[in-house]
Parts: C-alpha cells; structure tokens; sequence
C-alpha cells in the first residue's frame, strides 16, 4: 500500500501495484499477512466518489467469489473481509481497505497455492497464475468499485448473506458495546453491519471494525 500511495501522489489515481512476493504484508488491524507457495498481492487505489465505503469489503468479497465462480459449498465470507474453504474453514484470500486523504486503497492478498497451514483456491480444484488472478480480480474490484460507488447503490444483503461464513453461529465480539455477550448473526444491513440477535432477542448492529470470535 506504501507503494500505492507514493504512485497516487505522484500520477494520481486509478492505480494498480501488484507484487509477487510482500516484505511488510498487512491484515486487518495489526496482524500480517503471510506469503505462501505462490499468492497474488496487489493493491488498487482510486479516488473516493463518495463519504461513506463502510461495507465495500463485504460487497468486494462477495464480487471476487462471484468473479471466481465460487459457490457456497466451496468458499464463505468471513464477515467483513476474509474468504475461506467452507469444508477446512481456512482463509484463502484477505481483503484491507484503507481510506487515505481523497482516495481508497483496496488491498488483495490472494493464496493461488499454498502449504497446509493456509487455503488456497488450489484446495478447490482452480489452478490459477498470477497473471490470471490479475485478470479477474481486476475486472472484479473496479467493477465493484464502481457499483458501490453510485449514489443510488443498494447492498445486495440476501445475496451475500448466503455465503456468510457466521450465519447460525453463537459468536463474541470485541466491540465495546457488545463486547463478551453471545450473539447469533441473522443478516446484514444496508451499510454492511452484521445483524444480531443478542440474549434477549432484540436485533443490535456489530460494525466492521469488530473483532469476531466464535462460541466454544
């Protein structure tokens, strides 16, 4: 994303910087995000048509598994940002979005082949190069760049709740409002926030920048 950045400041934007191996990656928060076998690392950069992108990496991850073919029975999203293998519930793909001064940074880290500790869309039988991932993925994020950003853009919620990840799952959150309570995710809201039934069966909004844990 430095990378990015300095290009945007330099040429502006759109911008695309891809990378086949990643020094400093970055997941959400402070945790990384690990090379593997062979991956696909890019970063996308474009200038903001709107104030609000709250739950543009929950609408880019359901457009990358749509790009890729994906159904449910091979792939989830792990609301707001992760997609993993439905059968061994690893993480194959990260997203990181990143608003910065007029623009937004999307971040893609996509695992094209790995070794066991990590997914990869090799686990489901697509073998992919860098090149092809480039492809796709970049048709992908300026397509659903640009939906999202329209004035009169509508989440498409029943849709993507179909592959969320949470759904009939008792989980805990971070969240300082909610934070310790045992929550069952029931759909998501217009703005991206996952919808909860808490303990007394009223539905409260978890937003993105939550922490997620399941219940043992």
């Amino acid at each position: 994303m430095d990378v990015c950045k300095d290009l945007i400041s330099t040429h502006g934007a759109p911008v695309c910087v891809v990378a086949e191996f990643q020094e400093k990656g970055r997941g959400r928060g402070k945790n990384l995000w690990h090379n593997v076998d062979e991956g696909f690392y890019g970063t996308f950069g474009f200038e903001r048509r709107k104030e609000s992108y709250d739950g543009f990496s929950v609408f880019l991850g359901y457009e990358i598994l749509k790009s890729l073919n994906l159904t449910p029975d091979q792939a989830l999203l792990k609301w707001p940002n992760d997609l993993i293998l439905s059968k061994s519930g690893k993480k194959f793909c990260g997203i990181l979005i990143e608003i910065w001064n007029d623009f937004i940074l999307v971040g893609v880290g996509l695992n094209l082949k790995s070794e066991k500790t990590f997914g990869s869309l090799f686990d489901v039988g697509i073998n992919l190069s860098r090149e092809g991932a480039l492809d796709i993925l970049l048709n992908a994020v300026n397509e659903a760049f640009t939906k999202y950003s329209s004035h009169d853009f509508i989440l498409p919620t029943q849709e993507i709740w179909q592959y969320d990840y949470f759904q009939g799952r008792w989980i805990t959150t971070t969240d300082s409002i909610y934070r310790d309570q045992k929550l069952l995710p029931v759909g998501l809201s217009e703005s991206g926030a996952l919808l909860c039934l808490n303990h007394l069966g009223v539905i409260v909004e978890v937003i993105s920048a939550t922490e997620i844990r399941l219940c043992d």
